[in-house]
């Protein structure tokens, strides 16, 4: 429980710091690191089916705060390769944690869909994380599904697969 408290009170300072302190990478970093690992569910031995789970908890509490996916959104246009790589795992916990509301969030903030698609043309390990989490992102989502096709992600996956060096003639992708 002190885990989450510390958290509820620590999310407005965490948020802050995204917002007021771009112009300190490091700073940020650190900020989304914590809020990555306060996304994530610890593995540890099976407690009582009504334990608290902290994760979920803390999904719940972040994303319940005004702003804040379109706040990490707009962090994927930052120049550092980390501040990026981190947002992308953030999201990709929220999604996981909490899929519902983190694609009503996208489809409710203009160019939601367009800066995840963007990350696509990024170095192989942003795309790799754009990648999945616009899969896993789309898999349930019908209007999604219709933005990720009218952005073109298709041409953006067949663009990727010539880059590097494959052939798109035989691939399947399925929406």
């Amino acid at each position: 429980m002190r885990i989450l408290v510390q958290m509820k009170i620590g999310f407005p300072v965490m948020l802050a710091v995204l917002k007021e302190e771009r112009d300190d990478v490091e700073m940020v970093r650190g900020a989304l690191e914590t809020l990555v690992g306060a996304l994530t569910p610890i593995e540890h031995a099976k407690g009582p089916k009504n334990e608290v789970q902290p994760a979920l908890m803390n999904t719940d509490l972040l994303s319940r705060e005004a702003d804040s996916i379109s706040l990490l959104l707009s962090l994927l246009s930052e120049e550092d390769f980390y501040v990026r790589y981190y947002t992308l795992q953030l999201l990709t916990a929220l999604l996981t944690n909490s899929p519902n509301r983190l694609q009503e969030a996208i489809l409710t903030i203009p160019r939601g869909i367009t800066r995840l698609m963007d990350m696509l043309m990024d170095r192989e390990v942003i795309r790799n994380e754009a990648l999945l989490l616009l899969t896993y992102l789309t898999r349930e989502a019908e209007e999604i599904q219709k933005m990720w096709v009218f952005e073109g992600a298709f041409e953006k996956i067949f663009s990727i697969i010539k880059e590097e060096g494959g052939s798109e003639g035989g691939v399947v992708v399925q929406v």
